[in-house]
């Protein structure tokens, strides 16, 4: 199997992973504040990434220029921000509109990719991107309201779409288990100084939970910026585009949020504009 070929499998398992955040993440911060949940989720990533860099002997170097020093803050800082974001909308959003606009992280990616790097986008990938605009939008047009929830995910896609990019720029220089170990580090500590109090009596109550949701953000970002050492930055993270789809038919099963004709609608638009993105790029 060729670098390519597995690059687009771990871009796929990203996707599966992602579906099932929203899910984990709703039901969890239920009961714990968003930002002990986004503690959590980076501490218990930490194991995981450990455990994977042993298995690959991945080497740990750091960037030596400073413009890729400033990238690595910057990807770190954006890791953060994008998970306290989501999870402030997940305290009171819905996970079908969580899973679906968060997702829009390609669409910020590959605009920003184009605008800020001038990465290259065939017209049938902006096609696609288009379409699966065009999918979230059937989607609203179910009846869902467009809230202060709604802005803290489109600004997470946002976060993460910006992380994506820089990521891009640097992943051959420091490679993904010391980007995703600064992002575990930094957001372990920035958020551990601030809910501190509340560590020990949460976490004897939910930590399965959290080792789960760990997993799934580990798997997310490890193999998702595996993924990016091939493929563009707009390549990579359209395959996040699965997530919502598997995030709508396990929130109908777990959390009894309804699915309208609009949402599958939407899913299968999404799903086409995927197919876009994808099909040009392995032609390629």
């Amino acid at each position: 199997m060729t670098d390519k070929k597995i690059a687009y499998l771990a871009a796929v398992l990203v996707g599966l992973f992602a579906g099932f955040i929203p899910i984990g993440s709703k039901l969890v911060i239920a009961d714990v504040s968003p930002l002990v949940f986004s503690f959590f989720i980076h501490l218990f990533q930490l194991p995981f990434l450990l455990i994977a860099m042993f298995l690959t002997g991945e080497k740990l170097f750091l960037p030596t220029s400073a413009r890729s020093k400033y990238f690595f803050a910057g990807i770190v800082i954006l890791g953060l921000v994008g998970i306290a974001l989501v999870n402030f909308g997940y305290s009171g959003g819905l996970a079908l509109e969580g899973a679906f606009l968060s997702r829009l992280e390609p669409l910020f990616a590959g605009l920003l990719g184009f605008l800020l790097f001038r990465e290259g986008l065939h017209r049938n990938q902006w096609l696609g991107m288009l379409m699966a605009f065009i999918g979230l939008f059937l989607f609203f047009s179910s009846g869902l309201m467009f809230s202060v929830f709604s802005i803290f995910f489109l600004a997470a896609a946002l976060s993460w779409g910006l992380q994506d990019v820089l990521a891009k720029e640097i992943i051959h220089q420091a490679g993904p288990g010391l980007m995703n170990l600064g992002r575990v580090l930094f957001g372990s500590a920035v958020l551990g100084f601030f809910v501190f109090p509340e560590i020990l009596p949460v976490l004897t109550v939910h930590w399965i939970s959290f080792l789960l949701v760990g997993f799934l953000y580990f798997g997310t970002n490890y193999l998702g910026f595996y993924a990016m050492k091939e493929l563009t930055a707009a390549e990579a993270v359209s395959f996040y585009l699965m997530g919502p789809v598997i995030s709508l038919l396990l929130s109908a099963v777990w959390l009894h949020e309804p699915i309208s004709g609009a949402q599958l609608a939407g899913g299968a638009v999404i799903l086409l504009g995927l197919g876009l993105v994808s099909v040009y790029a392995i032609k390629k």
